[in-house]
């Protein structure tokens, strides 16, 4: 499923107000958008009016029928973000409906509560409002973002949350691992991916020791979270990578796609941004323990980057909004950034 913007908005809407009527009788949707950002999924910014004058502000998010994710679940999405509200400290949105039926809109569906907040553009240390902040201001937005994941990466494994623990044999490493080769699977199609090919090698022998396992993200940016004028974090968004493994995976992946926007781009970072080793000294701080394999991980982010770009990539084509000899998923950020990685020749260089 494309993005929102690029879907039949008026039967999304027509079709969602018949369905809304039967939870909010006599409600209408009033008004209709969708977010600025946002490639893998279909989601829409409803204000809808109560027959009582009353006007509430939905956010519906449909399931992609396909995307750059392997088996995308908004229901899954769902039920992460309704057991973290009940067995953690994180600020989620909150579920209103679900809808499971996929002959409703043809897909099937959530429905939220919309959160007041301001979402960052990926590309904010270049455009955006985040431009218009002063450095202090940046510097709290992401102490604020840090604070967010280490309160996630402390919060009990309880039992409630045990449903998050990926398929597969052996560690939380392990699965990862495992899980990442089935997606490099699916999204390469029998074909020979020499950079990705060799970054999965890489990860799989290079994979640490490590036992732990604590609540992961699975998207850790500042594009997925929502701010407060005084950038404290309002909510914390799109939950379909959510798992569990070492909380180096989420800290990687962080420090990767910061550097897949600035070094990897020739952008400076905003001033007022940590630098990577501040922001791994206060999560250290956080969560009370130092980081272990903390490059293996930042490569293995890339690895994943590269292979949503990948799977973009041949989307794009698939539709006719590419090239078939473009070489924009070779050049892109995630490619170089993996190349240099693994030493295969990229001239990008981590920033510290």
């Amino acid at each position: 499923m494309p993005p929102a913007r690029d879907i039949d908005q008026d039967r999304v809407v027509r079709e969602f107000e018949k369905w809304l009527a039967a939870r909010l009788p006599g409600a209408r949707v009033e008004t209709v958008g969708v977010p600025p950002t946002g490639a893998s999924n279909g989601t829409f910014l409803c204000g809808v009016l109560t027959p009582d004058g009353a006007r509430r502000d939905l956010v519906l998010r449909l399931q992609p029928i396909e995307n750059q994710f392997l088996d995308p679940d908004v229901l899954f999405q769902s039920r992460v973000m309704a057991a973290l509200a009940r067995n953690s400290r994180v600020p989620v949105p909150t579920v209103v409906w679900e809808e499971p039926d996929a002959a409703v809109l043809g897909t099937p569906f959530v429905v939220m509560d919309r959160i007041d907040g301001d979402v960052l553009s990926d590309s904010h240390h270049s455009d955006g409002w985040a431009l218009d902040l002063r450095p202090e201001q940046r510097a709290a937005m992401y102490d604020n973002s840090v604070d967010v994941f280490v309160t996630l990466h402390t919060t009990p494994l309880s039992e409630p949350l045990q449903f998050l623990r990926r398929p597969g044999t052996g560690t939380a490493v392990d699965r990862h691992v495992q899980w990442l080769q089935r997606w490099h699977a699916w999204a390469a199609r029998g074909r020979s991916l020499p950079v990705i090919d060799a970054g999965l090698r890489y990860a799989v022998e290079n994979s640490p020791d490590d036992p732990a396992e604590v609540v992961l993200w699975g998207d850790a940016r500042p594009g997925n979270m929502l701010f407060r004028p005084d950038m404290s974090v309002a909510a914390v968004l799109d939950w379909e990578l959510a798992a569990t493994g070492p909380g180096e995976i989420d800290l990687g992946w962080w420090l990767m796609f910061e550097d897949s926007q600035t070094v990897a781009r020739g952008v400076p970072p905003l001033t007022g941004v940590p630098s990577h080793d501040d922001i791994v000294t206060r999560y250290e701080q956080g969560v009370g323990r130092s980081v272990r394999d903390l490059d293996y991980w930042r490569v293995v982010a890339a690895l994943e980057f590269a292979i949503i770009v990948q799977r973009y990539c041949d989307m794009q084509v698939a539709a006719g909004r590419m090239d078939p000899d473009s070489t924009l998923a070779d050049e892109s950020p995630a490619m170089r950034l993996l190349a240099e990685g693994i030493g295969a020749g990229s001239a990008v260089r981590w920033r510290s």
